[in-house]
């Protein structure tokens, strides 16, 4: 464990030495910030249509549907191309400084590489969620919304941000170019995300399976405010998934 450690403080070291993760993570909020207010200048479009309308009544829209469950989902749509620009130096900056064999066969193990890794990007993952969601936060002292619907939003927003993470890293450990790898995480992140896409004419049979592999399904749920096992299992899974391909990889390299 105190070498987990020991790799995430170098990565984290290493991401905040460049200015790499400030311009990523600025980039983020900034995108962020403009989805946000984007969502709340419509909900205040349409509480105005509302109260000028007869039978006006505040139970009629929601903030919660019109507003946090609306930027929950745009958080994950970023996070698509956002967290590849995070992952992709994550390999090739070590092969570039020769670093990467040394890594290898230094005595720690491949399982404890990747998790430091992990860790680390991971972290600064759960750093933007919770800043991103300081002005919903704010707006709940002004409109009264339900908390436990934000509250559900936040946790699936990080654990989308997570899965991500190990996909990312799993598409990164192949290339030695942080372009390429930051595109090739993009690009497997955006299918996965868009797989429920040919859903309807695949058929009946099929089209279950493409939403349920799909992020974007899980993810929405809970935006709804919804806790739900099966969506929690899922990005358990593709977790797991994507750590275990990226150790595999690393362990051939490793005895090659």
């Amino acid at each position: 464990m105190s070498n987990i450690i020991i790799l995430c403080k170098k990565e984290l070291k290493s991401l905040f030495v460049s200015p790499v993760a400030y311009c990523v993570i600025t980039a983020f909020l900034f995108i962020c910030t403009l989805f946000f207010f984007h969502f709340l200048s419509s909900y205040n479009v349409a509480i105005n249509k509302l109260f000028n309308s007869n039978g006006f009544s505040f139970e009629a829209i929601s903030v919660n549907t019109w507003v946090f469950e609306k930027y929950c989902t745009s958080i994950v749509s970023v996070f698509v191309f956002i967290i590849p620009l995070l992952t992709m130096r994550m390999f090739a900056d070590e092969r570039r400084q020769g670093t990467f064999e040394m890594l290898l066969t230094s005595p720690v193990s491949v399982f404890q590489i990747v998790m430091g890794k992990f860790l680390a990007t991971s972290l600064i993952v759960l750093m933007m969620t919770l800043i991103i969601f300081i002005l919903p936060m704010v707006l709940c002292f002004e409109m009264n919304p339900e908390i436990k619907p934000l509250l559900i939003g936040i946790l699936g927003t990080f654990l989308v941000g997570v899965s991500f993470t190990s996909v990312a890293m799993m598409a990164a450990c192949f290339s030695e170019s942080q372009i390429v790898s930051g595109i090739s995480g993009a690009t497997l992140l955006l299918a996965l995300y868009l797989i429920f896409l040919p859903a309807p004419s695949v058929g009946s049979s099929f089209e279950p399976i493409l939403r349920y592999i799909s992020p974007g399904s899980h993810a929405n749920e809970f935006a709804q405010g919804v806790l739900s096992l099966q969506s929690g299992i899922y990005f358990a899974c593709l977790t797991i998934l994507g750590l275990f391909v990226t150790k595999r990889f690393l362990d051939t390299e490793r005895w090659r």
